[in-house]
């Protein structure tokens, strides 16, 4: 009986070099650089949208103040919220490689109407 490291060879079977995939196919080498410059402003509006993020956390937290005082919402805050969140919908985008239009203060800031 064969040893192998001090184990049965039979118990260590070697692993079976597989062919390539026909199918798959090769992975290509990319004739562009990597992206440097959009991964920095990816995370720089990373950090924009988090701070905006909080920021509509506080104006919700404010309309709430105000929908108990008045027991309406006011409309300016509403308005502000909603182009808020316009907006980290277009941070979003850009991060994700959804658009290629950087977001404010590159363009114009987001306005729903």
């Amino acid at each position: 009986m064969a040893m192998n490291d001090g184990f049965p060879a039979a118990d260590n079977p070697q692993p079976e070099i597989l062919p390539p995939n026909p199918e798959q196919p090769e992975p290509k080498s990319s004739s562009q650089p990597f992206p440097w410059k959009r991964l920095i402003f990816a995370v720089l509006f990373g950090f924009i949208g988090w701070f905006t993020l909080m920021v509509g956390f506080g104006l919700a937290v404010l309309q709430f103040i105000v929908v108990a005082v008045n027991r309406a919402p006011n409309e300016d805050l509403k308005t502000l919220t909603a182009n808020l969140g316009q907006y980290l919908r277009e941070i979003i985008s850009y991060i994700s490689f959804a658009q290629d239009e950087k977001p404010f203060p590159f363009s114009a800031f987001p306005s729903v109407k």
